[in-house]
């Protein structure tokens, strides 16, 4: 009896032994984890480059933002005349004619900074202009000297932001005290509309939003080398720069 029960459990042993020790296909599922352990590393890997990569350039191209807004460039300006051809009704200069004042402004602009409009324009780009905000505060009439200024406050990767203003000189020639005025009363307020007219007003603000196209009319990238040149207004030496060398 006891040899049968030992030969029982030994023959339960060895039926056992295989089913313990012999797991079908655990090789292969080990290898099977350790390749897909270094796939998916590897992908970490590279997604995390590529974040780096994004960081590293919208860091970038935010340093050259608060370096642009650390300049604070200059105004750049040009002397104009209004003319009588260009009055409405009230006997002064028609509001739309502002836009053309603006335009010729910002176009001096680019030729002080070394970029001709006509130039782009010939090999089928364009800076187009896609808003135009305008503040009115006073009147310009015939004969009135001004000046338009202009800078680019701000520059992304297909948009220049221009700030521009109009200011009237003051008169040269008017007569420095009103026939009405009588006394000491009426000498002060000659004496203050004589130093008004001696000072600049300010006419107009505004804010042009530009934009770069191709020949297609779609949107094309400003060189990081022509965004600078706009931005610091630093005035060009010599004939405008090619263009293959700023677009």
């Amino acid at each position: 009896m006891l040899a049968c029960a030992a030969s029982s459990v030994q023959r339960c042993s060895s039926a056992r032994a295989p089913a313990a020790c012999s797991v079908p296909g655990l090789a292969g599922v080990s290898g099977s984890r350790i390749v897909v352990a270094r796939d998916h590393h590897a992908a970490e890997a590279a997604q995390a480059g590529r974040r780096r990569s994004l960081r590293a350039a919208t860091a970038a191209d935010a340093a050259t933002q608060a370096a642009a807004a650390d300049a604070e460039p200059a105004w750049f300006s040009v002397e104009m005349q209004a003319r009588d051809y260009e009055l409405d009704q009230f006997n002064v200069i028609n509001n739309a004619v502002y836009a053309n004042y603006l335009q010729h402004v910002r176009h001096e602009f680019l030729l002080h900074v070394g970029v001709s409009a006509d130039t782009i324009a010939r090999t089928g780009d364009a800076l187009a202009l896609s808003e135009l905000h305008m503040r009115y505060i006073k009147p310009l009439r015939s004969g009135d000297h001004f000046r338009g200024t202009c800078r680019v406050s701000k520059a992304t990767g297909v948009r220049l932001v221009f700030e521009q203003q109009i200011w009237r000189l003051p008169r040269k020639h008017r007569a420095a005290a009103d026939s009405n005025g009588s006394g000491n009363g009426g000498s002060a307020n000659a004496a203050e509309a004589a130093e008004a007219e001696q000072q600049e007003e300010l006419v107009l603000t505004a804010e042009a939003v530009v934009v770069s196209l191709d020949k297609r009319y779609k949107p094309k990238r400003i060189s990081a080398a022509l965004r600078e040149r706009l931005v610091s207004g630093t005035a060009s030496e010599g004939p405008p720069i090619p263009l293959q060398e700023l677009l």
